[in-house]
């Protein structure tokens, strides 16, 4: 998470004020961090030449990508925890720092404290 980073965090612990998340959380963020994720999407889509309807369509989908992700259920239609990593990476504030996926997570190991959390989470009850 390249907002976990020490030169940045001082902006996106202002997200992460919010331990326990839910749908609000989502766009909750430090006014430069939104800023800078303006700039970071409009760049980006004028490099690849984004159409402006391919740009919204985008915006549109991640936002309820980010709003599902905060709910903190995870549907079993969606084969992705995302939801539930999501939870973990707020109320721990360690690891699992993907956002669609866990795919670059697991390969460098930044989801193993979501692992051995999940783990206890299905172990039965005595």
């Amino acid at each position: 998470g390249s907002l976990h980073h020490e030169s940045f965090y001082f902006m996106h612990k202002v997200h992460h004020q919010y331990h326990a998340v839910n749908t609000w959380a989502a766009p909750y963020m430090h006014p430069l961090e939104g800023v800078g994720a303006l700039i970071m999407l409009s760049f980006i889509s004028w490099l690849i030449r984004m159409h402006g309807l391919a740009k919204f369509i985008f915006i549109l989908l991640f936002g309820m990508l980010s709003a599902y992700q905060h709910t903190g259920y995870d549907l079993p239609f969606i084969p992705l925890e995302i939801s539930r990593f999501h939870v973990f990476h707020h109320s721990h504030n360690v690891g699992a720092y993907g956002v669609i996926t866990t795919f670059w997570d697991r390969v460098f190991g930044t989801d193993k404290p979501y692992r051995r959390w999940r783990q206890k989470q299905l172990q039965p009850v005595p």
